[in-house]
């Protein structure tokens, strides 16, 4: 037996032109068919409207997915989304895991391209790619409720 991990999130891309949203369908389309768990497939995603009168700034990649104890193989699940990532020009990425008995955590990524900086009370490590944080966080990454290490998700060992 095994419990039920829920993930579901979102992508907002850079830029709001047709070559934008055409560059995130192709990226959802190089996923592939992964068949090594913890599973990151294509059709996990979906990318919203593409004509821009139908969106407001930015296009948005959605993705959702369940999958057995995922909290015990975040690590490996965190390295194939961030693989993901460096194949899209995105702003933000956001991401809740549901778990069955450990309760729910977030992480949220923010691009370099946004040019942000966030104060230390914020609680994003910064990386050569982007900063990346955990916690409930607005759109934009502030923290919406104070941060600790319940808000964190389990690291498998």
């Amino acid at each position: 037996m095994g419990e039920m991990t829920i993930i579901h999130g979102r992508i907002t891309l850079h830029g709001s032109t047709y070559q934008t949203c055409e560059a995130g369908k192709k990226a959802i389309a190089n996923i592939g068919n992964d068949t090594e768990y913890p599973y990151l497939r294509s059709e996990m995603f979906s990318i919203g409207a593409v004509d821009n009168q139908f969106y407001y700034q930015q296009p948005v990649i959605a993705f959702a997915a369940t999958y057995k104890s995922l909290e015990h193989d975040w690590n490996g699940f965190k390295a194939k989304f961030e693989a993901f990532l460096r194949q899209l020009d995105f702003d933000t990425a956001k991401l809740e895991m549901e778990t069955e008995f450990y309760g729910s955590f977030h992480c949220f990524w923010v691009a370099k391209n946004v040019n942000t900086r966030f104060d230390e009370e914020e609680h994003f490590t910064e990386t050569d790619e982007w900063f990346v944080g955990y916690g409930y966080r607005t759109q934009f990454g502030t923290l919406q409720i104070p941060y600790d290490e319940e808000h964190s998700p389990p690291y498998d060992e």
